[in-house]
């Protein structure tokens, strides 16, 4: 806790463990006091009088409240190609995870890379691939025809598939294989080209 006095301010501000959030609590002499609470998605303010425990006024702002035009553009296209991405896997997907875009953009992450994060901290549930038949080409070949993202699998999920009679998958709209990659296990999606021939074979 850290605590700061003028004549006219109290402030306390505390790092809360195990949590995201970051609050500051200003006491405003002969008024009452005001809490500020940071969260992956912007601000909570909240005033208080120096008698009621409910708040008096409350505001909340997001992230891209705080964004110039240019930085809003930018947000906004990554977040559409992010969610462009993820439809190509989940037919049905809608929404962000919490702060999901913006912890992506803050590590310098590229769109595949947000989804790669995504399948990491949600694993693809083996059970609503379903196989399909398609001849395997020499494995120089077949790597060529490979693309990102690749969705992190674990190794009893790899066992599964490998004691399963496919080597191709339809994961959404799009085609995957499977097997060893970033130091684990992962679906790998095959490239347009790829996919057309599996299909057409189908």
């Amino acid at each position: 806790m850290t605590t700061i006095k003028t004549e006219n301010f109290t402030i306390d501000i505390s790092d809360v463990k195990n949590s995201d959030d970051t609050r500051l609590f200003i006491e405003v002499e002969g008024l009452g006091f005001v809490t500020i609470v940071k969260t992956h998605e912007g601000l909570i303010i909240d005033v208080h009088n120096q008698t009621d425990s409910d708040s008096i006024a409350s505001i909340g702002l997001e992230n891209d409240d705080f964004m110039t035009s240019g930085e809003l553009d930018a947000y906004e296209a990554f977040a559409s190609e992010y969610e462009q991405l993820m439809l190509t896997f989940d037919k049905n997907f809608r929404a962000d995870t919490v702060g999901l875009v913006d912890r992506a953009i803050q590590q310098n992450l590229k769109p595949w890379q947000a989804v790669e994060l995504f399948y990491k901290e949600n694993p693809v549930d083996i059970d609503s691939i379903s196989g399909i038949h398609g001849v395997t080409r020499d494995f120089h070949t077949e790597v060529k025809s490979l693309t990102r993202p690749y969705l992190k699998i674990t190794s009893t999920q790899y066992d599964q598939l490998v004691g399963m009679s496919f080597d191709f998958y339809l994961l959404g709209d799009s085609i995957v294989t499977f097997g060893a990659a970033d130091g684990g296990y992962a679906l790998m999606p095959v490239n347009e080209d790829r996919k057309a021939e599996l299909l057409e074979a189908k």
